[in-house]
């Protein structure tokens, strides 16, 4: 039952952090920015997966889940369940507009 409960936690905290808390979004942005400038200065295109797993809470939830349980099928289902939680909010916003 703990476990579940810190899946869970996980994956709303990735959420959280890639787009619900407003007050981080100017310095994810700003960071992200900084990074694609590096890339393009240097020509390092290849690394361009690195900015997609810092903006995604799919990502971020897979590997939050895989660094803290250490167990693959909870990332797995951590990431599924941030992907849900994500299209919830995305669907109540939208619609209540």
């Amino acid at each position: 039952m703990e476990m579940i409960i810190d899946i869970v936690g996980i994956a709303l905290f990735s959420n959280f952090i890639t787009g619900w808390f407003t007050p981080l979004n100017p310095l994810r942005e700003r960071v992200t920015g900084k990074l694609i400038r590096t890339m393009v200065k240097h020509n390092m295109l290849w690394m361009q997966p690195l900015i997609s797993v810092y903006s995604c809470a799919k990502c971020i939830a897979f590997w939050g889940a895989l660094i803290y349980t250490t167990n693959l099928s909870y990332a797995l289902i951590c990431s599924i369940l941030a992907q849900i939680i994500k299209y919830i909010i995305y669907k109540t916003d939208y619609e209540a507009k």
